[in-house]
């Protein structure tokens, strides 16, 4: 289950990154081929859910590349 609290600051989800990448992953090769319309919705839903965090929308935007393999977490940390 991938879990995302509205409370947290952008370290404290630096912190639990590599566990949500590895949950988000997990979860999306849970939807078979026959279920689109969910995955999208999940998809959706998350990207929601990071897009609500209380800080700076640029860090949203790395943490929504992160997750979706588009940046190393290398490069995402020197965003600290």
């Amino acid at each position: 289950m991938l879990y995302i609290n509205p409370n947290w600051n952008y370290k404290q989800i630096l912190s639990n990154l590599k566990t949500l990448r590895h949950d988000f992953e997990d979860a999306l090769a849970s939807f078979s081929s026959f279920e689109l319309h969910e995955k999208v919705l999940f998809v959706y839903e998350i990207k929601n859910a990071i897009y609500s965090l209380n800080f700076e929308y640029w860090k949203k935007d790395r943490i929504w590349e992160y997750l979706n393999n588009d940046l190393s977490f290398a490069i995402l940390q020197n965003f600290k």
